[in-house]
């Protein structure tokens, strides 16, 4: 696992405080509106357990990050950080990672939107010490186009859970989720958590891939291969309403 520079990021905030058993990092490239639904979301967690944000900006207009970090800092703890010029997802996710504390790490996008209890059932799943992972379903608002639910799964695009076929390809639960919780293969980039022990084993996420894709699905089979569970539930649904 690479991580960028000290030279590459400016640190805005840095939260302040004992350390928190979750760490949720966003990372964005230049997507005002989209964080900022995000973190009011996460603003409004209804939980005991303390948890961080860390928010990794990239290519934000001058003033920006400042004022994220003005908006929020009263309401998360939260750190935010900052690139001149975008990372690349695998990059990013790395920094943001080596700049984050929590013993259980979560990754969202900055266009989803998450319930108030998305942090509370989160870490419902960490009594169980085989897990090393739990994502949840990706309801895609707007997106249910008849045709796209009777040809992805004619197509095998799409499945009752994240899973590997036998060709290689990831495939997504696309219409629904079942009520019961599912061993997974990989968790949607979007809503997906993991144990920090489980991410160090594989050092962190591949930055071979360039700057865009496969980061999920990778660091998925690459946990499991070191022994470990995942698991895909509908109860940690999010929203998900791409830019």
């Amino acid at each position: 696992m690479s991580v960028a520079s000290p030279d590459e990021l400016r640190e805005i905030s840095r939260a302040r405080g004992a350390g928190p058993y979750v760490s949720v990092i966003v990372v964005s490239y230049r997507r005002h509106d989209e964080i900022v639904r995000c973190l009011r979301d996460l603003a409004a967690q209804e939980t005991r357990v303390p948890f961080e944000v860390v928010l990794l900006l990239q290519a934000y207009p001058p003033g920006m990050p400042e004022n994220l970090a003005a908006m929020f800092s009263r309401h998360l703890r939260l750190s935010v950080f900052h690139a001149a010029h975008g990372l690349g997802v695998h990059a990013a996710r790395n920094a943001a990672l080596a700049r984050s504390a929590g013993e259980v790490v979560a990754f969202l996008d900055d266009d989803v939107r998450v319930a108030r209890d998305w942090v509370e059932t989160l870490v419902s799943y960490y009594g169980d010490a085989s897990l090393g992972g739990v994502g949840g379903f990706v309801r895609h608002p707007g997106s249910r186009r008849l045709t796209t639910r009777l040809l992805r799964p004619v197509l095998g695009l799409s499945a009752r859970r994240y899973r590997i076929d036998w060709g290689g390809f990831h495939a997504i639960p696309w219409a629904s989720h079942p009520r019961r919780d599912q061993e997974a293969d990989w968790l949607s980039g979007c809503n997906m958590s993991f144990r920090r022990a489980a991410l160090e084993a594989v050092r962190g996420f591949d930055e071979g891939y360039g700057t865009y894709g496969y980061d999920d699905v990778d660091i998925g089979l690459r946990i499991r291969r070191a022994g470990w569970r995942l698991i895909s539930t509908r109860r940690l649904a999010v929203a998900h309403h791409p830019s």
